[in-house]
């Protein structure tokens, strides 16, 4: 007897246009990404400090057996952006397209006694841990593709297919 459920290999994740959210939902994502535990990491330029947050999600229906491709462009931002930091530099995922968009730090509303409100970045920018110098990185101007691939060939998926295909 064999199993007759239908097994997936790779999962491409396109987030090429994706301009940020919520940290929390990320995470959710990632809990189907992996079984690992997820690493959140932060520097405050102006004390000079740095954290990392160590997460485990658990979720039903994950695929962390199946292979991850993420999409990324210009366009993938803030905690799109982050997404592809944890996923690239956590062994997640590969990462397809070209260097994400950036952002690191959110944005704080502040309303002043006077009435005056404006908005500002926070302390806390958005980073990664380099493991091996134990070094934090700030990922404020984008995170690199493990796989080039032009703004052009992000909606040609046999391209995409073959590319996961050479890849292995």
């Amino acid at each position: 007897m064999y199993d007759t459920k239908p097994y997936t290999k790779n999962i491409i994740l396109d987030i090429s246009y994706n301009t940020g959210g919520n940290l929390g939902a990320l995470l959710r994502v990632l809990g189907y990404m992996t079984d690992k535990d997820i690493e959140l990491s932060y520097q405050n330029p102006l004390e000079k400090s740095s954290i990392t947050y160590t997460y485990r999600v658990t979720t039903e229906n994950r695929k962390a057996d199946a292979s991850w491709y993420i999409l990324t462009s210009k366009v993938t931002f803030s905690a799109a952006n982050l997404m592809a930091s944890i996923a690239k530099n956590q062994s997640i995922a590969t990462l397809i397209g070209t260097q994400s968009g950036g952002g690191a730090s959110s944005i704080i509303p502040v309303i002043s006694p006077t009435g005056t409100a404006f908005h500002m970045s926070s302390l806390n920018v958005l980073s990664y841990k380099d493991k091996q110098t134990n070094t934090y990185h700030d990922i404020e101007n984008g995170i690199k593709p493990d796989i080039e691939l032009p703004v052009s060939k992000l909606n040609d998926y046999n391209h995409i297919l073959n590319l996961i295909k050479n890849n292995k």
